[in-house]
C-alpha cells in the first residue's frame, strides 16, 4: 500500500476556533467532522497529488484501490481519471449492488467500503 504523504496548511482551510473545535473532537474520541472532511477533500493540492500518483501507478498494470475521503471526492477522482483515459469505476453506498459486484470482480477480491475508486 503506498500512502500519499501531504501536509495542509490548515490555517489556509479553517479559522483558528474550527482547528480547536476539531481538536476537541479528537481528543474525546470522537471522529473528524464532516466539514472538516469536506473541507480537507475539496483542496485541490491534494486532489492533484492523489491524482498523479494513480496515473503514475496505473501504468503498472497493477489493479489499485483508492479510498476516497467523501463521496463527492470519490467520484470527482473518478470522473478525472476517465477524462485522461484512465479506466475507473467509483464505489459508493449509492452504486447498485450488481454494478458494484461487477466492478468489484474486475478490479479485486475482498471487501471495500464507501467511497472507493478503482482504476480499472
Amino acid at each position: 500500500m503506498i500512502k500519499i504523504n501531504y501536509e495542509a496548511d490548515l490555517a489556509t482551510l479553517f479559522t483558528i476556533p474550527e482547528i480547536n473545535d476539531e481538536l476537541e473532537r479528537i481528543k474525546s474520541g470522537k471522529d473528524y467532522s464532516k466539514k472538516f472532511r469536506d473541507k480537507i477533500s475539496s483542496d485541490n493540492e491534494r486532489l492533484e497529488l492523489t491524482l498523479d500518483l494513480i496515473k503514475s501507478e496505473s501504468k503498472t498494470g497493477e489493479k489499485i484501490i483508492v479510498f476516497a475521503s467523501s463521496m463527492p471526492n470519490a467520484i470527482a477522482i473518478g470522473d478525472l481519471l476517465k477524462i485522461e483515459g484512465i479506466k475507473a469505476a467509483t464505489i459508493t453506498s449509492k452504486t447498485d449492488p450488481i454494478i458494484r459486484r461487477q466492478n468489484r470482480s474486475r478490479s479485486f477480491y475482498g471487501l471495500f467500503t464507501s467511497n472507493v475508486v478503482l482504476p480499472l
